[in-house]
C-alpha cells in the first residue's frame, strides 16, 4: 500500500507537473493512446488478427497526432518485433500494418495543414516537437536546469525531496530484506 501512495504523492508535488498542469490534457491523451496501442498490439499478437494490427496502427496514429513523443512508441514496437522474431519480422504483415496505418493517419495531418492554413500548421508543428515559445505555449516544458533549481529552492521542492528520500529509503530497506 505504501508504493502507490508514495508514487501519487511524488506526482502531486512534482514542480514540472504543477507547472504544466494547464496542458495535462495532452499528456492524458498521449497516455490513453499509448496504453490502448500497447493493449491492442498484445491482443493482435495473441490472436494473430490483421484487424487488430490495423486498429493498433490507428491508435498509434492518434498517439502520433497528439505528441512527438509517440515516435518512441513506434520505434519501440519495431525493436520489440525485431527482438522477438528476429529477421522474420520483416516477412510478417503485423509490423507493416501497424506502422503503415499509423504513418498514413499521421500524414493526413501534414496534408490538411498544408492545404488549410500554413501559418497555423507551422505553429502547431513547433508545438508538436516542443519548440513553441514558453510565454505563448506552456506545453514546451522546463529545462533540466530550471527544474532542478525549482526543486531545490521552492517550498514544494523540499516536500518533493523529502518524499523522494522516503521512497528511496523504503526501496533500499525492502531490497535488503528480500530473500
Amino acid at each position: 500500500p505504501f508504493g502507490p501512495l508514495a508514487a501519487a504523492s511524488l506526482v502531486a508535488v512534482h514542480p514540472l507537473v504543477i507547472r504544466l498542469g494547464s496542458s495535462a490534457e495532452f499528456e492524458m491523451l498521449l497516455t490513453l493512446w499509448t496504453t490502448a496501442t500497447l493493449v491492442c498490439v498484445l491482443m493482435a499478437e495473441r490472436r494473430d488478427s490483421k484487424r487488430l494490427y490495423v486498429l493498433t496502427g490507428v491508435l498509434l496514429g492518434l498517439a502520433l497526432l497528439t505528441k512527438a513523443l509517440a515516435l518512441l512508441l513506434l520505434v519501440s514496437l519495431g525493436l520489440y518485433w525485431l527482438l522477438r522474431y528476429g529477421w522474420r519480422a520483416f516477412r510478417m504483415p503485423g509490423p507493416y500494418l501497424v506502422s503503415g496505418t499509423a504513418l498514413a493517419i499521421f500524414a493526413l495531418w501534414f496534408v490538411y495543414g498544408l492545404l488549410a492554413d500554413r501559418t497555423l500548421f507551422m505553429l502547431s508543428l513547433h508545438r508538436w516537437v516542443g519548440q513553441g515559445a514558453i510565454v505563448h505555449d506552456p506545453r514546451t516544458g522546463l529545462g533540466w536546469g530550471v527544474w532542478l533549481r525549482q526543486l531545490v529552492t521552492g517550498g514544494l521542492g523540499l516536500v518533493f525531496s523529502a518524499l523522494v528520500a522516503v521512497a528511496w529509503l523504503r526501496a533500499v530497506v525492502g531490497y535488503r530484506q528480500a530473500p
